[in-house]
């Protein structure tokens, strides 16, 4: 990391954007790097555990030193829950602009917009040009339009119970439908283009699956799916996600079970979806087609062109 330049704003130079053009493995080397660290940060959510409260104490006096040691600002905005049970969000110059002479720190609660500004619940009122209201986004996994499968529309059944899915990205009774970062996939656990990327993956070889054996339709098993969630519940509680907060990992609750996050760090869920596990899925064929049809007339395409037909043959050890 040491060999990578940036500029001031801690960007790559252009000097530095053509090393990587023209260096593959260091940029390779470079991402990995990068890969290493963040798969690194998953035992910080561990709870119980000499690493977290480590960790914990760090970010503490970090974030203590950032707003000057004030006690009232640092007793409002360093958490008493567990590091992770929410998301990690001040970025860099945030706790910092909090201290500035034009800035005042409010945390008594908002009970009323009255015409020149806001009144709280100690019946102070403060006088604003502006009020921008942060209303978040809706993270409940339910669709935003009628999603209709085999039995019903998904909004009902996801409105009526908890969203559950396969491996984060296919639902019982939808059949031939996959989602991205869908309920319990790794979206806190680092970049999203890389999870979306082997979901991605994970897709398509189910797609060359239903194209090679005449699969019409496949959807996963409700056992499948329910026997995924009870795992899940079960494993949850050992981590700080599962902790004493309100966050939109639960659904917006304290006490509610992890709907948003992989029971696992990134290499788990790369791991889990390295192999497809038929015996999960249901299957519906082409009418009239024998399952086996695909077998065709007795050659294999490994064989066509200048494919090598002894590919039996390499890493003799892989299994």
């Amino acid at each position: 990391m040491s060999q990578i330049e940036l500029n001031e704003r801690e960007e790559f130079t252009p000097s530095q954007i053509e090393k990587f053009k023209a260096d593959p493995e260091f940029y390779l080397k470079f991402i990995k790097a990068i890969e290493v660290e963040v798969n690194g940060n998953f035992p910080i959510v561990l709870k119980d555990t000499d690493y977290a409260a480590a960790v914990t104490q760090g970010v503490n006096n970090y974030m203590s030193a950032l707003l000057g040691n004030d006690k009232r600002l640092c007793d409002a905005l360093i958490p008493k829950f567990e590091l992770g049970c929410r998301r990690l969000t001040p970025a860099v110059g945030y706790l910092e602009c909090l201290r500035a002479p034009n800035v005042t720190v409010v945390t008594d609660r908002i009970v009323e917009i009255v015409p020149k500004g806001l009144r709280t619940l100690s019946g102070e009122m403060i006088e604003v040009d502006a009020i921008v209201c942060a209303t978040g986004f809706n993270v409940s996994f339910c669709p935003r339009f009628p999603l209709v499968g085999r039995n019903g529309n998904l909004q009902d059944t996801w409105t009526r119970a908890l969203p559950k899915a396969y491996m984060s990205c296919a639902i019982p009774d939808m059949p031939n439908y996959f989602i991205f970062l869908g309920p319990n996939a790794p979206i806190g656990h680092g970049s999203v283009l890389t999870i979306s990327e082997h979901i991605a993956k994970y897709i398509v070889r189910i797609i060359r699956k239903c194209q090679t054996e005449g699969i019409k339709a496949l959807a996963p098993t409700h056992s499948a799916v329910d026997e995924m969630a009870e795992h899940i519940d079960k494993f949850m509680p050992r981590t700080a996600w599962a902790g004493k907060c309100i966050s939109w990992f639960k659904n917006g609750k304290v006490d509610g079970p992890v709907t948003a996050l992989h029971p696992g760090n990134r290499i788990h869920f790369f791991h889990m979806l390295a192999e497809f596990r038929g015996e999960d899925w249901e299957y519906t064929y082409t009418v009239g087609r024998n399952r086996f049809r695909y077998l065709g007339n007795g050659f294999s395409t490994k064989e066509l062109g200048d494919s090598d037909s002894t590919w039996y043959l390499d890493e003799p050890d892989k299994l």
